[in-house]
């Protein structure tokens, strides 16, 4: 049974962004950093373009972007196939990401004010 690319991505950028959480103590600094890695990331992958097309920076770019894996995934599984390489470095990137975010959580100070 595959796993639901769905729930995949969701897991994984969940806990991605826990990982932020608990490695960075400012709220203002970990905005500013969800901000500024969110919109390279979305750009990079293939969501909205083929990357055959691409320039090589955004080659290179998309090939080290867990996004870029996940879409691949998901269009080729919607299409009735499965790329077992995007599937395979999907599920890696959500164990490492996994065990680095309860790795992260477990240090998380509780913060009572972030005004």
């Amino acid at each position: 049974m595959l796993p639901s690319a769905r729930n995949c991505g969701i897991w994984f950028w969940s806990c991605f962004g826990y990982s932020l959480t608990g490695l960075i103590k400012d709220y203002q600094t970990r905005d500013l950093v969800l901000s500024v890695l969110l919109l390279p990331l979305t750009f990079s992958a293939p969501v909205f373009y083929s990357l055959d097309a691409a320039p090589v920076f955004l080659k290179i770019i998309g090939a080290v972007n867990p996004l870029t894996y996940q879409v691949v995934f998901v269009r080729d599984l919607m299409g009735g196939t499965v790329n077992w390489v995007a599937l395979a470095v999907t599920v890696v990137c959500l164990l490492a990401i996994s065990v680095i975010g309860v790795l992260s959580t477990s240090r998380m100070r509780r913060l009572s004010f972030e005004g």
